[in-house]
């Protein structure tokens, strides 16, 4: 479900970054994910593919956060762009973890990555778009 949502934030900066030049972006980005999904055998497997997966998508949110930070400057593009930095590093983490067959690194990579949606939750909150309402 967490590729799923990343695959929704990609296709959403990348709509609002090429979305004039065409839907190859879109598509490569869907097909992709897509090859991913049906190469994968077991559940050491899937882990892997899709943690791979989701540092490709999240690299390219986070890129694409970057480009919007540099150009609004604003205390909120850097909440945002500082939540799914630290959602990307994360998954780096647990990525390693899946390798190395780590449980330390796992729990300190899910703690990284509840940070990240604390951040994301603190966005929400100072930009009005839930709480007071």
């Amino acid at each position: 479900i967490q590729m799923v949502a990343y695959l929704v934030f990609a296709l959403g900066y990348g709509v609002l970054a090429y979305g004039r030049q065409g839907g190859q972006g879109r598509q490569a980005l869907a097909a992709a994910v897509g090859l991913g999904a049906l190469f994968t055998e077991g559940l050491y497997r899937f882990a892997l593919v899709s943690y791979f997966a989701s540092l490709l998508l999240l690299a390219f949110v986070v890129f694409q956060g970057l480009l919007i930070h540099s150009r609004a400057g604003s205390r909120f593009s850097l909440l945002v762009l500082s939540a799914f930095s630290l959602i990307l590093l994360a998954h780096l983490i647990l990525f390693v973890s899946v390798l190395a067959l780590s449980g330390g690194l796992f729990l300190v990579g899910t703690g990284i990555q509840f940070l990240g949606f604390l951040s994301l939750l603190s966005f929400l909150v100072r930009s009005g778009r839930i709480g007071a309402g």
